[in-house]
Order: structure tokens, then sequence, then C-alpha cells
């Protein structure tokens, strides 16, 4: 007697269960299908085989009902089995983009308020602005100039004065020496013989003649005794 054909092994469907046993979910409509369709061979080729099997093989109609026991079991774990519900999920999404958000309006303003606006920004032009004050920048003092090289130009120039038969000339030099360095002066003794000389020079012999002899009274010594005592013998004559 041939052994009855397992039903996991004649459908595809029923051998595509038998497959996803162990993973999340089978096929979309693979439970449905293979229902339908052992059920409906079951029903209409029922009583034909029942007539041919209770001849040829009597234990061919209880693997049938173990085939069907087997696939109705499967089918309740599996519908037990937490499915996504991917439907319902597209249907939300497509709800909430098909509704936007509510667009809030912009508050307006109450009739009858006064809008106030902004006061207008005159211009002022470049030439209209007021010009600042120049500040005056004070020279630099001037650095002071050596005392020694100042009497010594006062004495060239006295010197260079009577060389020529200047009198007036070196009468002002000697004056301004005399203003400027008359305490601490080192050439007063020579500036005051060409003092002397220059006033005899310029024909004031008598006031040549008073200085000159005050100045051997006072410097008997001095170097420019032989000079005082020319200008003393000319204002004489």
């Amino acid at each position: 007697m041939k052994e009855p054909e397992r039903l996991f092994s004649s459908d595809a469907d029923l051998a595509g269960l038998h497959a996803l046993l162990d993973r999340d979910m089978p096929p979309p409509g693979a439970i449905a299908r293979a229902t339908a369709r052992v059920l409906e061979e079951g029903m209409s080729n029922e009583a034909p085989r029942a007539t041919d099997a209770a001849r040829s093989s009597p234990s061919l109609t209880p693997w049938l009902i173990v085939g069907l026991g087997g696939l109705l079991v499967v089918t309740g774990v599996i519908s037990r089995s937490p499915w996504p519900s991917t439907g319902t999920n597209l249907q939300q999404v497509t709800t909430a983009s098909a509704n936007p958000a509510p667009v809030v309006p912009a508050p307006q303003a109450p009739a009858g308020a006064v809008v106030e606006t902004p006061p207008e920004q005159t211009s002022i032009r470049v030439e209209d602005l007021p010009t600042a004050s120049r500040t005056a920048i004070a020279p630099p003092p001037a650095a002071s100039a050596d005392p020694f090289l100042e009497e010594l130009a006062l004495v060239e120039k006295a010197r260079g004065a009577l060389a020529k038969g200047h009198g007036r000339e070196c009468l002002e030099a000697t004056v301004g020496y005399e203003k400027r360095f008359a305490k601490a002066g080192l050439f007063r003794e020579e500036v005051a013989v060409m003092h002397v000389e220059a006033l005899a020079l310029s024909g004031d012999r008598a006031t040549a003649r008073t200085l000159g002899q005050r100045l051997l009274a006072d410097h008997p010594n001095t170097p420019y005794a032989d000079r005082i005592r020319r200008v003393l013998d000319h204002s004489n004559d």
C-alpha cells in the first residue's frame, strides 16, 4: 500500500507556512488561501474520494483530518502573534498629511486705531557739519645755545668790527656782552679794553680816557695794559 502524500509537500502555500513557522509572519494571504483551498478540495472530492479511499486505503481520511487540525492550530497561533498593523499606520500617516496644521491669522489692529509711523530722518550733508577747530601745535622750544658759544660769538663780533675800524658796531657788541656776561664772562677784561678802544675810535676820547685809567688802576697787571696806555696816549693829543 502506497503511503499517502503529506499536505505540506503537495501544497505550495502549506509548504511556505511550514517554512515560516519560526519566522515573524507568513506571506500576506497565505493562510487564507491555503485554508480555502483545502476546504474546497475536501468538500468537492469528499464523496468520490471516500468511496475510493474505502476501497484502496482506509487510512486516508484520518490523515486528512490530522492535516486540517494542524493547519487550524497553526492558523490560531499565528493569528495570536502581534502582527504590525501596516494598514492602520499608513491610514494614520495619510490622514495626518492630508490635514495640515491650521494657519493662525496675524492679529489685526482694531478699527479706528492710529498706526504710528516712525519719524522721517533728515539727512545732513557733509558740508553742513560743523568744522572742528584745529588745535594749534606749539613749536618745540628751541634748544638752549651753549653759553660759551654765545659769549665767543659776541667777542668775535667785537674783534671783527674793531679790526675794520667800525667803532659803533664794536660798541654794540661790547655793550651786549656786558649785559649778558658781566659777572661770569671769560673774556671780560678783553671786552672792557675793546670797549675803551671803540669809544676812542668813535670820537669819545674823554670817556675812553676815564675808563682806561680806571682799568689800569683796577688791573695793573692785566695783559692788555699796553693797549690801554696806547689809547690814553692818543686821547691826550
